[in-house]
């Protein structure tokens, strides 16, 4: 009897241990089973995700191949230039840009929705074609041009009799009306329209089907988590920890999902915001110079002029913001360290915004001398563009009646360096305690109403805080609505001793350039005339080439000691200005290396500055430049000695 208990608790023991055993397998088959869906749809959801990026690419493909064929079309009727008419063919004819990018799309599993939508846009390509493929023909004619010559499908396009009889003028100018004309823009919009609806309907596809992976995600989670906890102490321990991984992802995945989602609703909003600050001045440019082609007398035009160069100046000024940041966030903004007086900076930059806050009836206040340590190194220009940004803004939100301070103060810091406490006070409108944790932030403005009324990008404060932050320093604000702001920032410079004075050398001289004789490289036709006249117009003798190649062929061409100076363009067709650069010092002539050769490059950020000056170049201008500038910069070098930077 004893055996067969024995025998009968055994067998039991082994089958409970085999269903046990089963049970557990069948646990961890369910467990993988799960994990291995889970991948199977993180994996759809990074498909999806590079699937979107990779038709966003192709649609945008697209619409450049329309824009580029509208540049060289719109181009030819203008300058009659005829590498624009084979820059033309060459698009439909050879690279195909609008036909690959369809190809593409064809076969990216878009809806038939989403295919509508490309076929569309590339049928509105296509209209345009027929528009463009008549100007071409209409301004070849007018240029007379051999039919021979001739591209094949412009060769046999037929003018109507009403086209073919008018004149040379006519024709191009009828081409012109055509090409730049609301017809043509409608379009142009129907293709950004396609494109963008495109854009619409892909990303909603694509979040939906997110939305679809993620929750099934979170199903399978929640039967891999019930499975674990019939399992041994280590297994579901082990699961747990497998499941928090999955968590972990599925949580990164939606916060991706979230940031994606507020980055396009960023970028929406910032060029929303941008095509409204540059199209403001920008009209404004425009503007004051159609007026001034009209003005009845030379003061009406002069006033249209100079409000112009007012409007081209807010206009730099943005652009230089967005440029700033942008160098800022990729880290290519490098910090100068070179002796000031803060003081006398300080001092320079109220004189500045001196006369507009007078014309607003603003109370302007400076106070930055008496300081322990008046003497610093470090980045004056940044410092001034800081303290720049305070400003403007305390003299734009300041009403009349109004008064601002700027005040600098100092005190010795631990590490030895002199810790300067700079403050912009105002007592204008202020800003709501709600909005203070945001008042750095890029694009942030307190509400529509303030940036409809005073205008604005909302970059401003963004960049003085990083460079706040990038020179060692930091920038705090207060404020109460009605009662005004204070700003004060903080930054730390290392003492330095004050230059010891020196009799004056002629720097204050007038700028006179009469009779200079400076060669000017410049691939851009507008850019060259413009530099051209403007010297010529100063008595300077001018010598212009097309490109780093054909300058020094100009150089080594003329006798030593024929040119004074010479402005060099950087990005230049077959030798850039580098390259010119080094070939002229390189060139063994007597004046080859005393020559001095001045940047003159849209390339302005401090590495393209630094760039310029390693590879020889005397010094830098900045396109767009100043006249007046210019002008100085070439009076600097006549009246040089060799020792002196340009």
């Amino acid at each position: 009897m004893k055996t067969d208990w024995k025998k009968k608790l055994m067998s039991n023991t082994s089958r409970t241990g085999g269903i046990l055993v089963v049970s557990a397998a069948m646990l961890m088959a369910v467990i993988l089973v799960v994990m291995s869906l889970n991948i199977q749809r993180s994996v759809s959801i990074d498909n999806l995700e590079n699937n979107r990026s990779f038709c966003e690419t192709a649609i945008d493909e697209l619409s450049r191949a329309s824009d580029y064929m509208t540049s060289q079309s719109q181009q030819y009727s203008v300058d009659g230039d005829w590498s624009h008419m084979t820059g033309y063919w060459t698009e439909v004819d050879t690279t195909q840009g609008r036909d690959q990018a369809v190809q593409k799309l064809m076969h990216s599993g878009l809806t038939d929705q989403e295919m509508v939508h490309v076929l569309r846009a590339k049928a509105y390509s296509d209209e345009l074609m027929t528009t463009e493929i008549w100007a071409m023909r209409m301004v070849a004619e007018s240029q007379g041009v051999p039919e021979d010559q001739l591209p094949a499908r412009v060769r046999a396009y037929t003018l109507n009799a009403q086209d073919e009889a008018l004149s040379a003028a006519d024709k191009k100018a009828k081409a012109q009306s055509i090409l730049f004309g609301p017809t043509y823009g409608t379009g142009k919009r129907n293709i950004y329209s396609m494109v963008a609806t495109f854009k619409s309907d892909l990303a909603a596809r694509m979040k939906s089907e997110a939305g679809s992976a993620l929750a099934s995600a979170k199903v399978g989670n929640a039967v891999a988590q019930a499975a674990v906890a019939l399992m041994m102490v280590l297994i579901v321990a082990l699961i747990y920890l497998y499941a928090r991984a999955m968590e972990d992802k599925n949580q990164r995945l939606s916060e991706a999902l979230t940031a994606a989602e507020a980055a396009s609703s960023a970028k929406s909003f910032f060029t929303s915001r941008m095509s409204h600050e540059i199209r403001t001045p920008l009209n404004g440019v425009m503007g004051y110079l159609s007026l001034a082609q009209t003005a009845k007398d030379e003061a009406q035009r002069n006033e249209c002029l100079a409000k112009s160069q007012v409007a081209a100046g807010n206009l730099l000024g943005i652009i230089n913001d967005v440029l700033d940041l942008s160098a800022i966030e990729n880290r290519k903004m490098k910090l100068a360290c070179e002796p000031f007086s803060i003081g006398r900076m300080v001092e320079d930059v109220g004189v500045i915004y001196e006369n507009a806050a007078r014309e607003k009836g603003v109370a302007l206040t400076v106070a930055g001398g008496g300081l322990p340590a008046d003497w610093v190194a470090g980045d004056r220009m940044r410092t001034v563009q800081i303290l720049s940004n305070l400003l403007s803004n305390a003299v734009k939100f300041t009403p009349e009646g109004g008064t601002i301070l700027l005040q600098a103060a100092q005190a010795p810091a631990e590490d030895g360096t002199a810790a300067t406490t700079f403050t912009v006070a105002d007592d204008g409108i202020g800003m709501n305690p709600d909005f203070l944790p945001r008042v750095f932030d890029a694009y942030e403005q307190q509400d529509a109403g303030i940036a409809q009324k005073y205008g604005g990008t909302g970059l401003g404060l963004s960049i003085v805080k990083s460079l706040a932050e990038m020179m060692g320093g930091g920038v705090s604000v207060e404020s109460l609505p009605g009662v005004g702001s204070t700003f004060t920032v903080v930054l730390h410079y290392k003492p330095a001793p004050a230059p010891a004075a020196k009799a004056q050398d002629g720097e204050d001289a007038p700028a006179d350039i009469t009779g200079m004789a400076v060669l000017v490289a410049e691939d851009n036709p507008m850019n060259s005339e413009i530099a051209r006249r403007v010297l010529e117009h100063s008595g300077v003798r001018v010598t212009c080439a097309a490109n780093g190649r054909e300058a020094v062929d100009r150089y080594l061409e003329a006798p030593a000691g024929a040119f004074e100076a010479v402005l060099m363009d950087i990005m230049m067709p077959e030798l850039d200005g580098f390259g010119a650069t080094r070939a002229i010092r390189d060139s063994g002539r007597p004046d080859a290396r005393s020559l001095p050769i001045l940047a003159m490059s849209a390339n302005a950020f401090d590495s393209d500055v630094k760039a310029a000056l390693e590879s020889g170049m005397d010094g830098h201008i900045a396109k767009p430049f100043q006249v007046s500038e210019l002008i100085a910069a070439l009076a600097r070098v006549r009246r040089r000695d060799g020792g002196e930077e340009v």
